[in-house]
């Protein structure tokens, strides 16, 4: 579930929104918040890539283009 977003980050560019939860990536399952760090390995950044979002009672895809990880 996202739980925060920065307002000048890739997922709010991309269209998540807090409370949306993240059920695939680029189509196959997301199984939990420990797969999904796993898949933003340290080679993604500037990968575009779709997640399947659950928002609401409904289904949608977003595009993300992943960003540059912090230093701290």
């Amino acid at each position: 579930m996202v739980m925060s977003l920065d307002d000048n980050g890739p997922a709010k560019a991309a269209g998540l929104h807090l409370g949306d939860i993240i059920v695939s990536w680029n189509g196959e399952a997301v199984h939990g918040p420990r797969d999904l760090i796993r898949r933003l390995g340290p080679d993604s950044a500037g990968a575009s890539v779709t997640l399947g979002v659950a928002r609401g009672g409904e289904r949608r895809d977003v595009v993300l283009t992943i960003g540059e990880k912090p230093l701290n």
